[in-house]
């Protein structure tokens, strides 16, 4: 899989500018912007070809009140399940803005199950079913989600705080894990966006004192994380801490860990690989727009790209869209 460095690197060698460093004329943290359009453009095309192409699911129910929050990566619906898993499951269909207030009455493609009830999704963050009244059920909604965005991986490096770096077991603040370590100076490089829920390493090195804290130098394994200002200083809960007894003051050393930021991922999606140089050209275009050079070239090796995908991308959708549960509405729109 490409990597957010690989892509940065592919489009910088197109246009011709892979000596540009992070002080050059265009900063890295732009190349990722332009890196991260071509992604969300690229997932556009895939989904405009073949809608199926990604698809995801989220189950959830509803008592009394008839709204519900969209999951945060959602980006366009495919359809709506009432009673999912059960024999008399049925297609909800969206409803038009005006007729909110009109219980419907319809058929679903097994025949029978009268649906009365309609969707709408409101700002792509919720979804209202209507009447209100009769909303209540077990819903499974078919969407399809936003690609991730792409982010390098942070390496944090930090000096132990011996008036402050303390180990803890059980952990402190109720965090996952058998212990936790408290660090004062773990974000002093402004890491703020580490995942709550760990899944990177911590590398301790203790100094030789006095007092002798080698026995605590080594990977802890890290499985929850929290940050001020509901912890007093970064504390990092770990799954292989099982007791303090040795640890002593003044602690001395340094530390070091390698975190990929929360909501993030370093390797593009894999429906979005094989279309990979889709990215790189467009992203050189706008490299190249912004150095107000010549991108006809490249603009013509994007739209044969762009055709190819639209053309390609279907192949596997041999078969007639015939299920109603994968259609948004009855106009079959998404």
């Amino acid at each position: 899989m490409h990597t957010l460095e690989q892509l940065r690197d592919g489009s910088r060698a197109l246009a011709d500018m892979q000596d540009e460093g992070e002080d050059g004329f265009i900063p890295t943290t732009l190349w990722d912007s332009w890196v991260n359009q071509g992604v969300k453009e690229l997932q556009r095309l895939l989904i405009s070809a073949n809608p199926d192409s990604y698809l995801s699911t989220y189950d959830f129910t509803l008592t009394t009140d008839n709204e519900v929050t969209l999951p945060s990566d959602f980006y366009g619906i495919r359809g709506l399940t009432l009673n999912p898993d059960q024999s008399n499951r049925q297609t909800i269909h969206k409803f038009q803005f005006g007729e909110r207030d009109v219980a419907t009455s319809t058929v679903n493609a097994w025949g029978g199950y009268p649906a009365t009830r309609r969707y709408r999704v409101v700002s792509r963050t919720k979804l209202i079913i209507e009447p209100k009244l009769s909303c209540a059920g077990t819903y499974r909604l078919y969407y399809i989600p936003l690609a991730p965005r792409l982010a390098d991986l942070v390496t944090v490096t930090f000096d132990i705080d011996g008036a402050f770096d303390t180990p803890a077991v059980p952990p402190t603040g109720g965090l996952d894990g058998t212990g936790s370590w408290a660090l004062e100076n773990a974000n002093e490089a402004g890491a703020t966006d580490i995942p709550a829920d760990g899944g990177f390493d911590l590398t301790l090195t203790f100094g030789i004192g006095p007092p002798d804290d080698t026995a605590f130098s080594g990977v802890w394994n890290v499985v929850a994380v929290g940050l001020p200002p509901t912890f007093g200083r970064p504390t990092f809960g770990v799954s292989n801490l099982a007791s303090t007894v040795g640890f002593s003051f003044p602690a001395e050393g340094t530390g070091e860990y390698t975190y990929q930021p929360s909501s993030t991922v370093n390797e593009l999606d894999e429906n979005l690989e094989p279309y990979a140089e889709y990215i790189m050209v467009v992203t050189a275009i706008k490299a190249l727009e912004k150095e107000e050079s010549d991108t006809t070239g490249l603009e013509a090796r994007r739209n044969i790209l762009r055709q190819d995908i639209l053309e390609n991308s279907n192949l596997d959708d041999n078969e007639p869209n015939t299920i109603v549960d994968t259609r948004d509405g009855s106009d079959g729109s998404w």
